[in-house]
């Protein structure tokens, strides 16, 4: 998977590259979009000829597994980015990204793919994720807070 995060230590720019169909890149807690290979090392924002995503939309839960993680236990909830409100799709709907974190030794975008029509997927890994457990009470506050507050009766 080719990608490139707006934050981490790969490069003396705190970005990850890489390339071969798409470059994918991965703000967090701002935004998120894919490019054509090669137009994206060292930026931190879209380049000319980007696809927009979505920007950050909060925390939630999810326990269904995905084609970016197919092998996740089903038994535990584990913490998601959504990011919402991206560029819409020829004959469809603004483009959106669900983004699975996952412990790691160093940050990266590990897979993404197309979960349904301009509806993606990413699995990121971070060794910050690796203390991230959703069944802890402090965490499962974080997602009831952001849910609460983004629901349309707040």
């Amino acid at each position: 998977t080719t990608a490139t995060l707006c934050a981490g230590s790969a490069s003396r720019d705190g970005c990850a590259h890489g390339g071969e169909r798409y470059d994918w890149a991965l703000c967090p807690f701002q935004a998120a979009w894919q490019s054509p290979p090669g137009l994206m090392e060292g930026l931190k924002s879209p380049p000319p000829g980007s696809t927009m995503l979505g920007y950050w939309a909060g925390w939630r839960e999810g326990q269904l597994p995905t084609l970016a993680s197919p092998g996740v236990s089903l038994r535990q909830p584990r913490a998601l980015w959504r990011f919402e409100k991206g560029e819409p799709c020829w004959d469809g709907p603004p483009r959106s990204l669900w983004v699975e974190l996952a412990c790691g030794p160093v940050p990266a975008i590990e897979a993404v793919e197309e979960d349904g029509k301009c509806s993606y997927v990413m699995r990121y890994a971070s060794p910050a994720a690796c203390a991230l457990d959703p069944t802890n009470e402090s965490v499962a506050a974080l997602v009831a807070a952001e849910a609460a507050e983004l629901s349309p009766e707040a």
